[in-house]
């Protein structure tokens, strides 16, 4: 996002990988950027083991749902 629009470009990739863990072992090893929750990265960033791109352009927002059970079986 950018200036509140939306922009993309399809990108080749080398990797699909369904945790994040995988993600960031692949971009410490040096095979190409990630795009990860800054959380996720915080400390290989506060290290210098990682740097941030492209800070002015940010994904779009994804939603999020949680579920619980209703007064049965809480722990």
């Amino acid at each position: 996002m950018e200036g509140g629009e939306r922009h993309s470009m399809p990108l080749r990739s080398r990797i699909t990988a369904n945790s994040a863990e995988v993600y960031i072992a692949c971009c410490l090893a040096g095979l190409g950027m990630i795009q990860i929750p800054a959380y996720d990265v915080k400390r290989q960033l506060d290290a210098g083991l990682l740097i941030e791109v492209m800070p002015d352009h940010r994904a779009e927002s994804m939603p999020m749902t949680l579920l619980y059970p209703h007064r049965q079986h809480l722990s």
